[in-house]
């Protein structure tokens, strides 16, 4: 019975490579916190609430109630997905693919055959395809669904009847579900289409805008390093003119006009910086990543001298040098990551009117964790959870891919990004980056890490 069930299906040529690549691509796709905690608690509540009415209509079998117990459980970590503990963080990707798969797909499917394809089960294999489309990208989704129905055909063959006795099956109410969630499909690839609309509008602006502000501040610079040159010479000629008559003030001011050149420099230096740092931010992280041994001392103080902060910003910025600490990364990346946060920092507060910056760093067995405080304004309880989605930003003039960003960088380089904060206290990131290994072979020269990070 079952093999000619399984004959009735269609045999796709399944290479298992490019199985596994799909999966790690979807996996490395954004996942927010947000969608798995909502999907853990809708699931916690709705899944003894529909055992007990089945209980109550026509009685449950063993089977389900087992199953229904697995589900309960697995959605429980799901709530609670923004307390796991750091060494944890890397799992939750796979652990929410395999409650998705378990949860929707599996149960589905060895329900559906328990129940001999009944019409109930038809609806209710429906809803979770629509469920799955909802919260998962096409990518996943039908990994998910093969994986799923495959795990719960032969979970039923093995465990309970493998003449599968007593099952019919009925095409074309299984093609009416399936033809719904098509339409559902489509409605959810024109949203994206949008988003993705949307954010070459952003590019193409911030490309037309950056291309208009670097014109002139090209121009401001050459003429600082033309006065830089000729500027000495002409102030010495004036000095040795005025001799004795050069008063102290005169004397001080003649030294700043010798330093104006250089402080011009430094001043369009930091506005290519922000330019660039801004269009980073829009443009993301696409292609093979080259992954280095890095120094977190030198990508922590690379960002503290190059970032624009003035002689008040920077008495407030306070970096605990301890013992350095190797990790596998971008430096280029990382370094944009951190102009980010000092952005955001200052930010916030300059909103609360106090605050300092403490940067200090936390070396484990594996992996090494850069702690980023800043005691300013905090972020509310309620936007907390939003922070890390594209386009959300409680800034005046916020664009909101800032932290978005950051959080696909962090991720591409293999580590984790968290943010805690209490209201008008204190606002922490920890960034978990994996250790540098030599046992690993990453006594490479370089060594090519092929994520795609799209900013969708």
């Amino acid at each position: 019975m079952l093999k000619s069930w399984l004959a009735k299906l269609p045999r796709p040529v399944f290479k298992w490579g490019a199985a596994l690549q799909a999966l790690r691509y979807s996996l490395s796709r954004e996942n927010s916190y947000d969608i798995m905690r909502l999907f853990g608690l809708f699931g916690f509540l709705h899944n003894p609430f529909v055992y007990i009415i089945a209980l109550n209509q026509k009685g449950v079998s063993l089977v389900e109630t087992r199953l229904r117990i697995v589900n309960l459980f697995l959605f429980i970590p799901l709530i609670f997905i923004n307390y796991w503990p750091s060494c944890l963080h890397r799992l939750k990707k796979y652990y929410w693919f395999f409650t998705v798969t378990f949860v929707l797909p599996f149960f589905a499917t060895v329900m559906f055959i328990l129940n001999n394809g009944s019409q109930a089960w038809v609806t209710k294999i429906t809803f979770a395809l629509l469920w799955m489309v909802l919260v998962t990208n096409w990518t996943m989704f039908f990994l998910c669904l093969v994986i799923g129905m495959m795990s719960g055909i032969i979970y039923y063959g093995v465990t309970i009847d493998s003449s599968f006795a007593g099952f019919t099956l009925s095409w074309p109410e299984l093609a009416n579900s399936f033809w719904m969630v098509v339409i559902a499909g489509l409605f959810s690839l024109k949203r994206e289409e949008m988003v993705r609309n949307r954010v070459a509008s952003m590019r193409s602006l911030a490309g037309a805008i950056a291309h208009e502000m670097r014109t002139p501040l090209f121009g401001i610079r050459s003429a600082s390093v033309y006065l830089s040159q000729r500027l000495p010479a002409i102030m010495a000629k004036y000095i040795q003119s005025q001799g004795e008559k050069l008063s102290e003030k005169e004397q001080l001011s003649v030294e700043r006009i010798l330093k104006t050149p250089e402080r011009i420099d430094e001043i369009t230096r930091s506005a290519f910086s922000i330019i660039d740092m801004l269009l980073t931010n829009l443009k993301g992280v696409t292609g093979a990543i080259a992954l280095e041994r890095q120094s977190m001392h030198s990508i922590i103080q690379t960002a503290l001298e190059h970032y624009p902060l003035s002689t008040k910003e920077k008495s407030i910025i306070h970096f605990k040098q301890e013992e350095d600490a190797y990790i596998q990364g971008n430096k280029d990346l990382l370094v944009q990551v951190m102009y980010n946060l000092i952005k955001n920092a200052l930010y916030y507060i300059k909103e609360a009117g106090k605050g300092e910056i403490f940067i200090w760093l936390e070396d484990h067995k594996d992996f090494v964790v850069l702690n980023f405080q800043d005691t300013g304004k905090g972020i509310s309880e309620k936007s907390l959870p939003f922070i890390f989605d594209p386009y959300y930003s409680n800034t005046k003039y916020g664009t909101g891919v800032g932290l978005h960003f950051c959080k696909q960088v962090i991720e591409a380089c293999g580590g984790s990004m968290v943010c805690s904060s209490k209201e008008n206290v204190q606002t922490t990131f920890k960034i978990e980056l994996r250790k540098y290994d030599d046992s690993e072979g990453n006594n490479q020269n370089k060594q090519q890490i092929a994520n795609d990070v799209w900013l969708f």
